[in-house]
């Protein structure tokens, strides 16, 4: 009798392996601080190094005035290496992480014809003659409003409901679903192969210790629990200089007093003094020559 010999079908593994040295390093920073402390202007001097451009800020609290004022990052460079999408909804952030993840996909593919075919649906000031954008890093300011964004989604809270209309209180279950869908959120823009920097705002809590500290401004344990996404996380608060003025420093080794952490072991410093991208990038590495 004839065998038919069976044939394996040999499926390709779900995962690839890689030296370290190949992949490429994104810088991941979540800056938290007071209000008025500089946060914004700190993401948008991203705009000013070559390897960070081109830059997107999502702008949940209308912050990009700091930037236009800014001595040092002034319109013309705001206007040509810094791109803007106003988001009022959880709804909104979302599809413009599923625009990044798209883009993303065309740029490591040097598809510029793509490129430009998302562009020209997006762009209120399409020019089609103009190379596309390139984005590289991605700016969310802040995550503090865009939390209350998600928990209004969570109530249904609209631009159609009425101020003094009476709404749902959260609960457990609208707590417990918020803290979901904060961290697939952060999760999924930290993926994404660019640079990602969050700002948000600061709170002075109780912690498990009984000491009051400051932490980054989130519901419960959120408020830890995205610090686990970032590679550094930075407290930015204005200090005395010793001589009657102020300095801004950006803590980011663990204090008794702020919560922080920087995960490259060549910067052994306790804080930044009046940190740009750019010094930061060259602290830890990661700045390009």
């Amino acid at each position: 009798p004839t065998t038919v010999a069976a044939t394996a079908v040999v499926k390709p593994p779900p995962f690839q392996i890689s030296s370290v040295h190949e992949a490429q390093r994104y810088l991941k920073l979540f800056v938290y601080g007071n209000y008025g402390v500089g946060k914004t202007l700190l993401a948008g001097s991203a705009a000013l190094v070559p390897q960070m451009q081109d830059v997107l800020m999502i702008d949940a609290e209308a912050g990009d005035l700091t930037i236009h004022s800014d001595s040092n990052i002034g319109e013309a460079e705001f206007h040509s290496k810094i791109d803007r999408i106003r988001v009022t909804t959880f709804k909104e952030f979302s599809r413009v992480q599923e625009f990044l993840k798209l883009h993303c996909m065309y740029r490591d593919q040097g598809n510029m014809t793509k490129l430009k075919e998302l562009e020209s649906k997006l762009r209120s000031d399409y020019d089609a003659d103009a190379p596309p954008r390139v984005y590289k890093t991605v700016i969310i300011d802040s995550l503090t409003e865009l939390e209350t964004f998600s928990m209004y989604q969570l109530l249904g809270i609209t631009d159609k409901t009425a101020l003094d209309e009476e709404t749902a209180q959260a609960e457990w279950s609208e707590f417990k679903r918020n803290n979901t869908q904060i961290l697939r959120a952060v999760r999924a823009f930290r993926d994404l192969p660019m640079n990602l920097i969050i700002t948000g705002a600061a709170a002075y809590v109780q912690n498990d210790s009984k000491k009051f500290i400051y932490q980054p401004a989130l519901t419960g344990k959120l408020a830890k629990q995205v610090q686990g996404f970032m590679d550094i996380v930075g407290f930015l608060h204005m200090v005395s200089d010793g001589q009657g003025g102020d300095v801004r420093k950006m803590f980011v080794q663990p204090g008794s007093q702020y919560d922080a952490k920087c995960r490259f072991s060549q910067y052994k410093e306790k804080a930044f003094e009046n940190p740009s991208v750019k010094s930061i990038l060259a602290a830890v590495g990661l700045l390009e020559k």
